[in-house]
């Protein structure tokens, strides 16, 4: 199961990453670069807003999965999901509401040197409100769905409903109407319909039969898990997203729609990380409440090593050929002019963010809110105050290159400090053999390619990428002992399946 809940989750977040990548250049050259930063402010605003989650569709994820191994949990099972997603639209309407309030202020005040009108402005922003409140109670409903193992269906409707948003959006913007208006009405429409197409996919497969209620008191047992986990979220979007607010207000609409073009590419890196962390949660949780030690640590190190094997090979490749990457993704020069530094500090820092996927969820799966709190406090406390400065000073690459530092700090930190609590003297194996390995296999291959890399047209050097890439991987994964004992394993299984055919 958990192997076909990877597969599954790469292939949905995969094609999320995919299409938005693809339909990216498409919304620039309709809208232009100064309208796509308001997309960025979007995606921003879209972060923070998980500010007010309250850490509940996590929590939702980690509670279907308890209650799916009692036999008596189907009941507490739908009166869980009724309750909170009645809370969670609320919420949401009243954040949706909070975002129309202040767009006229926002529109008049926040951004500088823009050639848009405020009246277009204030339009998008009270479109981004409204987009927010059918958009947002989407995470809950998939958090459930992961809970309960439903991630095949879950990542089926991600594939539909985001074919349908981005390349829906592409079709508005060329047939209909090239403005940032009827780009966030049609975000509007998909997003209304995503999020009608997972509730049902939730409540079909929810256990039983009994007929949900709006039950409080359910809530009584989350409350301490789910609130040391908002405080988390909390610190975590500050942490993400503060760069962008303050740049936002720094720079002119045009340079901070360059930045966040960059930090999309950095941001997609997310996506490469996640589908593990979803599969492998809900497993870590089961194996903690039955206290299995030696299969914990064993799908621990698994997962740890995968995220590398996966993660590592593509942020290398991205952040070391990241001028030729924009040049051509984009396919203009003053694009990937802009952007390259950027993205390339900004990959590696998000790859280091990215590394602390598996030990955060081996600590929500023990319950241990409490360290993730101190570490992204910790982490925020030394980030805020260099950013100013460094923003300040050196705009987008200062701001890029104070993320890297925080981050990696993060992960030194945050390792030591779990190991000393669980999987107690595991951590020089994370360092050694689940990221050491694996790093230093895919340095060996993107090193030497940078200084031999010729120059060459758009179709020829993503032919080489293409080929630095897959030997990055096959390089990484030949240095990861769990890698090397699946790949062993499947080639052994398709023998035996071979041997056995012939037979028949």
């Amino acid at each position: 199961m958990l192997k076909r809940n990877v597969i599954a989750n790469f292939v949905g977040r995969g094609w999320t990453v995919v299409t938005f990548l693809a339909c990216t250049p498409l919304y620039i050259h309709f809208l232009g670069i100064e309208a796509y930063g308001l997309v960025g402010f979007f995606l921003t605003l879209v972060a923070v807003s998980s500010l007010l989650e309250l850490g509940l569709s996590s929590s939702l994820n980690r509670e279907l999965a308890r209650l799916s191994t009692q036999a008596d949990g189907h009941e507490e099972s739908r009166d869980l999901v009724r309750t909170l997603e009645v809370v969670y639209w609320g919420l949401a309407s009243l954040m949706g509401l909070t975002v129309v309030l202040i767009a006229p202020l926002l529109a008049n005040h926040w951004f500088s040197n823009s050639d848009l009108s405020t009246a277009t402005i204030h339009t998008t922003i009270v479109l981004m409100g409204l987009v927010l409140v059918c958009q947002w109670p989407i995470a809950l409903y998939s958090g459930g769905l992961l809970g309960l193992q439903r991630q095949v269906a879950l990542n089926a409707s991600l594939v539909v409903m985001m074919t349908v948003r981005n390349g829906g959006a592409v079709l508005v913007l060329w047939l209909v109407s090239p403005t940032i208006e009827a780009f966030f009405v049609w975000q509007l429409i998909g997003a209304a319909a995503h999020a009608l197409v997972v509730r049902a996919l939730l409540w079909k497969h929810l256990p039983g039969v009994h007929r949900a209620r709006l039950r409080p008191a359910v809530l009584s047992r989350l409350w301490r898990f789910a609130a040391g986990l908002s405080a988390t979220s909390v610190l975590i979007v500050v942490l993400t997203q503060m760069d962008k607010v303050v740049l936002s207000k720094i720079l002119s609409l045009e340079d901070f729609g360059y930045y966040s073009l960059a930090a999309l590419v950095a941001s997609g890196m997310v996506y490469v990380f996640l589908p593990i962390f979803q599969a492998v949660f809900p497993q870590l949780s089961r194996l903690v409440a039955l206290s299995d030690e030696r299969g914990l640590s064993r799908l621990y190190h698994q997962a740890c090593q995968l995220v590398s094997v996966v993660g590592i090979p593509i942020a290398a490749v991205i952040a070391v050929f990241s001028p030729e990457v924009m040049r051509v993704w984009t396919g203009d020069e003053t694009i990937a002019d802009h952007t390259h530094t950027v993205v390339t500090l900004l990959v590696a820092g998000t790859a280091l963010n990215g590394l602390m996927n598996i030990p955060y969820a081996l600590m929500l799966a023990g319950g241990w809110t409490r360290l993730p709190f101190h570490l992204n406090l910790v982490a925020v406390l030394v980030f805020l105050p260099l950013l100013i400065v460094a923003a300040d000073s050196r705009g987008a690459v200062g701001a890029a290159s104070v993320w890297v530092a925080v981050n990696a700090g993060y992960v030194l930190l945050g390792i030591a400090l779990l190991h000393r609590r669980m999987l107690r003297g595991e951590r020089r194996r994370w360092l050694s053999q689940d990221v050491a390995a694996p790093l230093l296999a895919a340095a060996a291959v993107v090193v030497p390619a940078r200084l031999l890399f010729p120059a060459a047209d758009s179709t020829v050097t993503v032919v080489l990428l293409a080929v630095v890439l897959g030997l990055t991987f096959a390089s990484s994964a030949a240095a990861a002992s769990a890698t090397r004992q699946w790949l062993t394993d499947g080639l052994s299984l398709l023998r035996h399946r071979r041997v056995r055919q012939r037979l028949t």
